[in-house]
């Protein structure tokens, strides 16, 4: 259901380096949630860092709510982050997987794409 990868280094580096990336092939960052702060704010919990940006390609995004409104609730691409012992895991979803319940070969093509850019990031950051 995920694409990951786990960086050595601290999630901010981490966090910085997938926002130019993503921008590089036109994903803005939408939303910025530091669930760590959330959960400690309204539960008083502890669940360690863990962020999440929610990325937009508006051109994408278009494409999507052209075939089919309903995809609304799944705009935009949430990208995760943790941090355990100074590394940092970056978990894209595998939007091919995640559009497969729809039978419309337009959104799995749109799907298809996506996840090639996501594999275009994660490859990048693997040689960085």
């Amino acid at each position: 259901m995920f694409k990951k990868i786990t960086l050595n280094g601290p999630l901010s580096n981490t966090v910085d380096k997938v926002i130019n990336l993503m921008k590089n092939h036109k994903f803005g960052p939408l939303t910025k949630i530091d669930i760590q702060k959330v959960i400690k704010t309204k539960i008083n919990k502890e669940v360690g860092k863990v962020y999440e940006i929610g990325f937009c390609n508006p051109g994408i995004a278009h494409q999507i709510l052209e075939v089919d409104r309903n995809f609304s609730p799944l705009l935009p691409c949430n990208v995760g982050f943790y941090e355990e012992d100074n590394k940092t895991t970056v978990s894209f979803l595998n939007v091919e997987k995640h559009f497969a319940f729809v039978e419309d070969p337009k959104i799995t093509e749109i799907g298809i794409n996506v996840n090639k850019i996501f594999d275009k990031v994660i490859d990048k950051l693997r040689k960085n």
